[in-house]
């Protein structure tokens, strides 16, 4: 079966171009995979823990001094830079 993929960027179009290699679709360890690539970059520049996990990311650290405090503040302003920069969402429940 010949599977082929074009990109779209606004409005602009790329060439239809052959799939030589894909994961299957409904693959879980696809999915996982890719959205860990995706969200790789998602603590460069927070001083704080940030666990990463499929369905959940977790921003964590001491707050005992101003100092604990002030990195999880800059932790979650950066977080928030880089979901708007992604166009993504958090599920705020979580």
């Amino acid at each position: 079966m010949d599977k082929q993929l074009v990109g779209l960027v606004h409005s602009s179009e790329s060439q239809w171009t052959s799939v030589i290699n894909s994961v299957p679709l409904g693959s879980i360890l696809g999915l996982t995979v890719f959205f860990r690539i995706f969200i790789n970059d998602i603590n460069k520049g927070i001083e704080s823990t940030l666990n990463k996990f499929t369905d959940a990311s977790k921003l964590s650290g001491a707050v005992d001094t101003s100092e604990g405090w002030n990195a999880i503040q800059k932790g979650l302003v950066k977080l928030k830079k880089w979901v708007h920069g992604n166009l993504i969402t958090f599920n705020k429940t979580k």
